[in-house]
């Protein structure tokens, strides 16, 4: 049973601590009818089971429980004193403003040639991505990760010294697309374009000038190699 006294009250507190405007709110409702919904429900109208839209349209935020009758975890306030919400299935946290998603920066580079090994791997720093572009490429609420290129392997694609964003939750391989593999010997990382041949699946260098790196190398080989994520932007300095 829903609430009706304090369910606007929630619906608006839950809005306002994620940042979410009622225009976005109504078009993760449904793109043509939820202005129309979120008009009914502000004016406490047919509360009843839609009420459940609303919750998917604003979930994984916060629970079913707490929006429609206060029960289990609200948001809760921050040590700056702002309100912050459950992340979504992202790791990156709200931006400056509300159309930015802060994804996690890894100080350490991620090898072009030679793998890093993961435990040199540490978080220093967070960069800034517009959510309207993440959706866009239906990246928002992903597994998303910032690193940076090593070497020369891969140019002219990326260079050594690119922002790299890669998306954790992308493990299958592509044919001609560029992924974050992760070695099993020694566990360590490198960045890599896949290739299948004959049914299997190969990685190898964009620049055929390295000479470690001419030959496509199979990820089911004498090593094995697991897919950690895709690559889905580079940063690069022009010039």
């Amino acid at each position: 049973m829903v609430d009706l006294s304090t369910f606007g009250a929630r619906l608006d507190y839950a809005l306002e601590a994620h940042g979410i405007d009622n225009a976005e709110f109504a078009r993760r409702i449904h793109p043509e009818t939820g202005q129309q919904t979120v008009g009914n429900w502000r004016r406490r109208e047919r509360i009843g089971q839609p009420s459940h839209a609303a919750v998917r349209a604003i979930m994984p935020f916060v629970s079913v429980e707490w929006i429609n009758d206060g029960v289990g975890d609200p948001p809760v306030p921050s040590e700056a004193g702002q309100h912050v919400l459950r992340e979504p299935a992202g790791s990156y946290h709200l931006g400056p403003d509300p159309d930015t998603a802060a994804i996690p920066a890894f100080a350490h580079s991620l090898a072009l040639g030679d793998g890093a090994t993961a435990e040199e791997y540490a978080e220093s720093h967070r960069l800034l991505f517009r959510k309207s572009s993440l959706r866009r490429k239906g990246l928002l609420g992903r597994q998303l990760e910032v690193y940076y290129g090593r070497g020369d392997s891969m140019e002219p694609r990326i260079r050594d010294g690119d922002a790299l964003l890669i998306d954790r939750d992308d493990t299958d391989p592509v044919d001609g697309e560029v992924f974050v593999l992760e070695s099993d010997t020694d566990h360590s990382a490198l960045v890599k374009r896949l290739t299948r041949i004959d049914g299997r699946w190969f990685f190898e260098s964009d620049n055929k000038a390295d000479p470690k790196w001419r030959k496509p190398v199979p990820l089911d080989g004498r090593h094995q190699y697991r897919i950690v994520g895709r690559v889905r932007w580079i940063g690069s300095w022009e010039g």
